[in-house]
């Protein structure tokens, strides 16, 4: 991982925790129905630390969004503290295999970009697109778990970081963490 420092979040839980748990719904209603990418974030104290949501609905792209073509769709994404400030965005264009996840401040201001390379690996790239190496020299990453919150089932992923990180690499990890279903092209499939 390179030491570079880039841009830095805003102080928050996002900043703080050891640890990301990003949970998505996974009742019958929001799998079947639901056009909108929605998280909630918690760190590992299970404390909310964010959320994430969309700026504006799909529009005329709903219906892909509700088949396999869901994750080449565009995205436009805020991620919120608990109290409701915006700490970062987050947007992926049209994409057909390897989305880019453009990851800016709450000011507009670029931080970098989140790309999948081949199957498996995330490559973090700064503003001037140099890769600063991979998502998981960063952060431990365990998908898939299926658990309960407030009698609701969700899917629940966990990031876990290795240890300290230059900021604009953290807020890019946070990006890819929180948006880990667009890094792989599933959009709102779950």
């Amino acid at each position: 991982m390179n030491g570079v420092g880039g841009p830095v979040l805003p102080e928050s839980g996002l900043t703080r925790a050891a640890a990301l748990v990003v949970e998505r719904s996974i009742a019958v209603k929001d799998t079947l129905l639901d056009t909108k990418y929605a998280a909630d974030v918690y760190d590992d104290a299970d404390r909310p630390v964010g959320t994430v949501r969309e700026r504006r609905g799909p529009g005329v792209l709903a219906v892909a969004r509700l088949t396999e073509l869901s994750g080449s769709t565009p995205f436009d994404l805020r991620v919120l503290g608990p109290d409701g400030t915006e700490l970062l965005g987050l947007s992926k264009g049209f994409s057909l295999f390897k989305p880019v996840l453009e990851v800016r401040g709450a000011d507009g201001r670029a931080f970098g970009t989140v790309r999948r390379q081949g199957r498996a690996e995330v490559v973090l790239h700064d503003g001037a697109g140099t890769s600063l190496g991979l998502l998981s020299a960063v952060m431990s990453v365990h998908t898939g778990e299926v658990a309960k919150r407030d009698g609701k089932r969700v899917r629940r992923n966990v990031f876990r970081f290795h240890a300290a990180a230059p900021d604009g690499v953290r807020a890019l990890a946070v990006g890819a963490a929180v948006a880990y279903d667009l890094v792989r092209d599933f959009g709102t499939r779950r």
